[in-house]
């Protein structure tokens, strides 16, 4: 999803809250040889700051204000006037962004728009990007997911219970990225870490990481 692209005339800013997907947006965007500027998050995630770190690229943080329209708008200002962005990079919050970058006259690049989630997650894997399991939303995988390397094996195990069960991978974890080739200089360590459970069906991989 992106018009009139005009390759080494692109200057993006990346809207990332650390996840695969958005670190995935990402490394497509940097393949066709476009520059990320900046990273832009409305979390107050430490983790996304090291992994900005780790890509030697800078960090907009909104602090959020329970408006998220506006809180994305400021964002994605901020980027423009402070790097002289001409689009974003999103693996989520289209229609929001859609609007949010069309105010602004800016660009938006979606590259995993519409596209098969569980092909994806086998694109990066394969690539060498080193996904953890950060949170659980669902019963059925319980404790021993969280802080789980996303792998060959636990990707055939996520595809398997999505043919029994029909689970939905997509919905029932949440992700952080560790490494990324082509754009992390360094890997990121996790240093410390805790897995803190809910409910039988909700859990967090709380953890601290060092670049």
């Amino acid at each position: 999803m992106l018009r009139d692209v005009k390759t080494g005339k692109i200057k993006f800013a990346a809207l990332s809250n650390g996840d695969k997907d958005s670190i995935f947006a990402m490394y497509v965007a940097a393949t066709f040889g476009w520059n990320t500027a900046c990273m832009l998050t409305t979390s107050s995630d430490a983790v996304i700051a090291k992994q900005a770190t780790a890509m030697n690229i800078p960090l907009i943080t909104e602090q959020s204000s329970g408006e998220e329209i506006a809180d994305l708008y400021e964002a994605v200002k901020k980027a423009k006037e402070q790097h002289n962005i001409t689009g974003v990079i999103v693996s989520s919050k289209y229609e929001i962004m859609n609007k949010v970058c069309k105010e602004l006259q800016l660009r938006m690049f979606a590259p995993l728009w519409q596209k098969n989630p569980e092909v994806i997650l086998k694109e990066m894997i394969e690539m060498g990007m080193e996904i953890c399991v950060r949170s659980i939303n669902s019963y059925v995988l319980g404790e021993q997911w969280l802080g789980k390397t996303m792998d060959m094996n636990a990707y055939a195990q996520l595809m398997q219970l999505h043919q029994r069960i029909g689970l939905e991978p997509e919905n029932a974890y949440n992700s952080v990225v560790l490494y990324c080739p082509l754009l992390f200089q360094k890997k990121l360590t996790i240093t410390k870490a805790e897995k803190v459970m809910e409910s039988e069906s909700k859990g967090t991989y709380v953890m601290e990481v060092a670049v």
